[in-house]
This record gives C-alpha cells, structure tokens and sequence, in this order.
C-alpha cells in the first residue's frame, strides 16, 4: 500500500486528516526532529516552520511533497504542492511554473486543521497523480498560478467580451450559452490566447440543465475558480401592457438563471476550500426604475440583491462576489428583446430602433470586461460599469428622491 508520512513540528496536528486518509494509504508521523531517511518510496505532507524546513532539505528523497505553509517555498526536485492558509479571498496571484502546484485553503483564522476534508483531498490529488492516476484537469493551472473561468451568455455581448478578456489575462474558458454556436465561436477565440477552452449549450432557466453542464465542467476542466452569472433577456414595455409570459420569461432567465448558475457552481467552491469569485451581471435598471421596464428592472434588482447576500454568506469561505451593473452597451440584447403589448409590425420597428440606439453607443461591450476582470482581481463588490451607471449610483446614495424624479421623466418603452 502506498505510504503517507506526516510530519509537523507539534505530534497532534495531522489527526483528523490522517483519519480521512488511513483507509486509503499506510499513514506514518513524526516530528521535524525524528525526521530520518526513508525506506521505500514515501509521499510526505509537511507543516510548521521546522517540518517544512527538514522536508525541503531531504526532499529528492520522497515520491512527492506537501507543504502547508504561509511563505512560499522554494520549489522541490520532486512532485510537490504549495497550500497556503488563508482566512479571505486568495489573491489571484497569475505567477508560477515548474512542478510546484499553488493552492489556497480557506478558513477561519487561516487554520489549515479547521478544514480536514479539504486538506485531505489535495494530499490525496497530488499522491494520487504521482502514483499513476490521471492528472487532475486542474493541474496545469495550479503550477501557473492560472484560473478557470466559467460564463455564461458568453456567445454575444458583454459575456463574449468578458471570457475573452478573462482569456487574456491567462485564465482558461468555460464559455455557456443558449447558442451553442456562438458559445464555440468566443472559445476558439479565446484559445488563441493560448488557454484552454471549451463551450456548453445551456438554457440557465433550468436548473437541471444547467446542473448538468456545471458537471460536465467540473469532470473535463476541473472546477472554476470564477463563475459568471452574465445571461439575459430584456423585456420592455410598461406594466400595464407586460402580461404573464413576459413576466415568467424574465424572472425564469435574467432572476431564476442567475440563482441556478450559483446554486450549480458555488456548493462545490465552498466544499473545494480554495475560494473563488462570482459575478452576477444585473444592470443600472437594478437601482433606476424607468418607466416601461418593470419586469427587466424587478429581475435585475433581484439579482443585484443576490450577488449582495452572496457577497455576505460567503466570505468566511473566502468566496468573493461582484454585482455587475452596466447601463447603456453596444450588445445585440435587443434582437432577442420581447416587447409587451406590441404587435408584430410594431415590435419588429422598435426592435430595429433599439439596436441602432445600442450600435451607436460609444460604450463598448470590452470597456465593461476589462472592468469586471479588475473587479474580480480586487475584490469589488459592485461595479457600475459605464458613466451613467456610476452617476446614478452616486446619486441613489446622495438623493435618492432626485433618481425618482429623473426616473419618472424617462421612458424606455
């Protein structure tokens, strides 16, 4: 049976990993002082200052290294990870290279021993992979110091913008839409940033769909660091004219799609210990309610609520969570736009003058990624993303009255 030694500086602080481990290799333990040369290969997971030091001295000796330590070490001539205790939301740090996998374990006080099933998994991982097992799909990203980023909406728009510029900036692709087609597009695009890439058909109003397609990521890339929650449909129209479809529609895609993204993806980041960011895109409408959008501006007020709970649930496991919300953007939202009360003629015109307003919008789709990767790479919280977002935002906490007033003298249907 392959063989585990523990070694810490104090005997008593492996206990409960060794527990989850035992049935699976043969455990030993000792102290950084006892610390002797092996008989036989042996993987080893080390902590404390004078354990970490002994492994690092010996360590061509071991089949592979675990050390849980604040600093970083320097890198072994043998398989190896790196688990740094944290207590927030790990640092996107982008460095690495070598053989050295970069981890982080969250947890209260940064105590690696409050989370045994975490800390025993990623011992398992790498001893499991030495000994033969096929490498985790999120090896390569844990020797680079990379990231997996998860988005859906992403064939058009700001989701497109937002997987490519997160490829840019070195994270791999997992690029989700309705249109499948466009999904495949935005991920050959991203892979010539040199990530890997792949795309997922996904209606986000059904839970188990979208169940189904968080699996089917986790299984072929491994889970995402962050997870974008950018699908959504605009319904415009005034409240007397929106009827029950338009109002199910709206609250299944932009409010429902939304819960369903998270409800997939963020049980398995807490369970993971490692952190992570979520970003759920809502929309300047979530705080100015202009006449003839009330059922977009209900379902983006919910989900600017959502990511707000998000945000204070879970940062004890050092999950960071950013609610987007952009105004006015050069997107094609407008083609797939329902317009209540409208008939076909009707809405067919106000189609076409909804997407010359958007073509001319000086804003672009690329100005609200670059934003929205910032945000995740500094923990922002929310993020209005054009001018007239942030000067309404100022004004909601200055006078909040005025954005009543101003609002009543603005009609978007």
């Amino acid at each position: 049976m392959t063989r585990l030694l523990l070694v810490a500086d104090t005997d008593d602080v492996w206990d409960d990993v060794a527990r989850l481990v035992d049935a699976r290799y043969t455990v030993e333990r000792c102290s950084a002082a006892d610390l002797d040369a092996p008989t036989g290969p042996v993987h080893v997971a080390a902590h404390g200052r004078e354990a970490v030091r002994a492994v690092l001295a010996g360590a061509a000796r071991f089949a592979s290294v675990t050390l849980v330590t604040g600093r970083r070490p320097p890198e072994p001539p043998v398989p190896a990870q790196w688990i740094r205790p944290t207590s927030g939301v790990p640092a996107w740090t982008g460095q690495g290279g070598g053989r050295l996998w970069q981890r982080s374990l969250v947890s209260a006080a940064a105590d690696p021993w409050a989370r045994p099933e975490a800390l025993a998994c990623m011992i398992t991982e790498l001893v499991d992979h030495t000994e033969g097992v096929a490498e985790p799909a999120a090896a390569l990203r844990m020797r680079e110091g990379a990231r997996l980023a998860f988005v859906t909406g992403a064939a058009s728009g700001i989701g497109r913008a937002t997987a490519l510029a997160f490829a840019q900036s070195g994270c791999d692709i997992a690029a989700a839409d309705l249109d499948e087609d466009g999904a495949r597009r935005t991920a050959a695009e991203a892979a010539y940033c040199g990530v890997s890439a792949a795309a997922y058909r996904v209606d986000v109003a059904s839970p188990e769909q979208t169940a189904v397609v968080a699996e089917r990521v986790i299984a072929e890339q491994g889970t995402p660091d962050i997870v974008m929650a950018n699908a959504g449909i605009a319904v415009v129209g005034g409240f007397l004219d929106t009827g029950e479809d338009d109002w199910r529609r709206a609250i299944d895609v932009n409010l429902w799609g939304a819960v369903n993204t998270m409800r997939a993806f963020t049980p398995v980041l807490v369970r993971r210990g490692e952190g992570g960011h979520l970003v759920i895109t809502s929309s300047m409408a979530g705080y100015f309610p202009a006449r003839g959008q009330a059922a977009y501006a209900t379902t983006k007020a919910g989900a600017l609520m959502l990511a707000r709970s998000l945000s204070a649930e879970l940062a004890e496991h050092g999950i960071g969570v950013t609610a987007l919300c952009p105004g006015f953007v050069r997107t094609n939202i407008a083609t797939s736009a329902r317009f209540a009360g409208a008939d076909p003629d009707r809405a067919a015109t106000r189609r076409r003058e909804a997407q010359e307003a958007a073509r001319r919008r000086a804003h672009p789709p690329e100005k609200v990624a670059a934003a929205v990767v910032d945000a995740v790479r500094r923990n922002r919280a929310l993020v209005p993303a054009t001018p007239e977002s942030r000067v309404v935002a100022a004004l909601n906490r200055v006078t909040p009255d005025l954005v009543t007033a101003l609002a009543r003298r603005v009609d978007l249907s």
